[in-house]
Formats: C-alpha cells, structure tokens, sequence
C-alpha cells in the first residue's frame, strides 16, 4: 500500500519528512489537502489529523501527525541508513537543532512572510520588523554554527536528523533575504546540503510553489486572507498556552484579518496593548506572534 504525505511545498515540517523519506529510499505519495485557502475543510485529510495541520502521514491503516513524531515513526520503521547517530549526546543534540529550528526560527521566516507576502506593514515599521529579523535570525546563525563545529555535518560525518531540520529553514531565509553568509561554515554547509538528491527535490518543489499561481492569487488578495499559525509556532513565539505542535496550519487560510476599530479601546484590552512589544502592535494581532523577533540572546553551547 502506497505511503501518502499530506503536505504543502512551502511548509518546512513537512519538507523535513518528505527529505528524510528520500533519504531513506521510501517511495510515497505527496498530496496537498483539496481546496487550500477556500475555507472548505478537506474531510480525508481531516481524518489524518483533526488539528488540520501538514504534515500527516498515512501508513496504510496508521495515520500520524506532527512532524517531529512522523520523524521518529519514519527512523524506527526504516531505521537503515540511520538518520540519528548511536552517541546519545549526539542524538540530543539532532533533538535539540530540531526544537531550536521548529519553535524559534520558524517564526521568524512566518513573520517576514506577513510583511512580504500579505503587507502587513509597511514602510519605516516594515525596515524595522526586517532588521529586527535579520539580527534574531544572525544570531541563532552564530548558534548553529557553534553546533555544527568542525563537522562536515550536524550529526558528524553523516547527513541526518540535524541537518535535515536546518536546510528548509535556511532555504527560507535566504529567500527572504536573510540567509547566512555564503563563505561561512554555515554557508558552505548549506551549499553541500542543497546538493543532496532529497533537499533539491523539496526545495524545487517549494519554488513552484512560490511562483504558482495560487501563490500570486494570495499575495493580491493579501487583505482577506492570511496563514493561521501553528501551535508550535506560537509556542516558540510564548504565547501559545501549552500546545505543541509541529506542522502547518493550512484549515483557516482565508480568514480574513480583522479591521481596525474606531471605539475607543477598553481599560483591559488597553492593558493588553501596554503589555504587547511594541514591534507586534503595528501589525494585526491574530497574524503576528507577538515575540517572533523579540532579542533572544544566543549565547553558551
């Protein structure tokens, strides 16, 4: 029976699952869930995941969701070649890359798509929100670089777990203009990762899509539309309650953003601006994690 990957092109989590089945040699079949962005529910995808998030794998009668599960079904199934080492630390350590890609870098590369793609600023606060992005994403740069030391990869001498969780991230930065230096050790690991068979495979994919048709339907309607962020997203960006979840939100795509009120605010919802970074105020609430590029500090191991 066929594997099947609900996904979207664009989507890193499930970019990660699909590499780590190339690498593995795991035929599968990629579907994307019927009517993205109509508002219109997809039923069998539903049945795969109920949170309506990609990536969800279908393995014959075992349906699983969140990416960071799917990863783990997908090395104890078909544990050869190995995408995490035997050293514990060094498994921790592929985990931990994973978290760090997933809850704290992510939100950054959703953000400057908001600015990007729907406008949701503009002008002297959108150079703000980008700088302010671009020194976040430099410093978890300085991080990963600190992780990937002398090895030619994440995981040492073998492409794996890490490296796969870093790749579509990077790719996404640097599409936004924000990527890391090409002559830097995490250049030229980036260089040496798109070379691979499986990450070429999913980062054409996702300029397809980029370009698409749809995508530039969306980008020209961007005022009633926007993506609705994912559990984990939001738990990397603290303002989740205590979900976590590794996928794209694909079900409220056309949901369109709120408009501005002319009443004056109540003494609670003026408390709740007070207390909201002011790089989040400028832009609409329910699209904007509020500390998406807030000034994490890097440091340590």
């Amino acid at each position: 029976m066929t594997l099947i990957v609900y996904e979207h092109p664009l989507s890193p989590y499930a970019q990660k699952v699909k590499i780590a089945l190339d690498e593995k040699g795991i035929e599968y079949e990629a579907k994307m869930p019927v009517a993205i962005g109509s508002g219109q529910p997809d039923q069998e995808f539903l049945k795969s995941n109920p949170r309506g998030e990609v990536p969800s794998l279908i393995d014959g009668e075992v349906a699983i969701f969140d990416s960071t599960i799917i990863l783990e079904y997908i090395e104890d199934k078909w544990p050869e070649p190995a995408l995490l080492p035997k050293d514990p630390v060094r498994r921790a350590r592929a985990r931990t890359i994973e978290d760090v890609m997933d809850t704290s870098f992510e939100p950054i590369n959703w953000g400057l798509g908001e600015i990007k793609w729907f406008k949701r600023a503009v002008g002297e606060r959108a150079r703000t929100l980008e700088a302010r992005a671009s020194t976040q994403a430099r410093g978890i740069y300085e991080w990963l670089t600190r992780q990937l030391g002398d090895g030619e990869w994440f995981g040492g001498t073998t492409f794996g777990l890490g490296d796969l969780s870093v790749v579509p991230y990077l790719n996404g930065a640097r599409a936004n203009g924000i990527g890391p230096d090409e002559a830097s050790p995490l250049g030229q690991w980036l260089k040496r990762a798109n070379a691979r068979p499986s990450v070429t495979k999913s980062a054409k994919a996702a300029a397809a899509a980029s370009t698409s048709a749809a995508i530039r339907r969306l980008r020209s309607s961007a005022s009633g539309c926007h993506w609705t962020p994912s559990a984990k997203r939001l738990r990397g960006s603290s303002i989740a309650s205590g979900s976590r979840s590794s996928g794209t939100t694909m079900s409220s795509l056309s949901t369109p953003p709120r408009r501005a009120s002319t009443a004056k605010p109540s003494p609670a919802r003026q408390r709740q601006s007070a207390a909201t970074p002011a790089v989040s105020r400028g832009i609409k609430a329910q699209v904007m994690p509020r500390s998406a590029f807030s000034p994490i500090k890097w440091s340590g191991s």
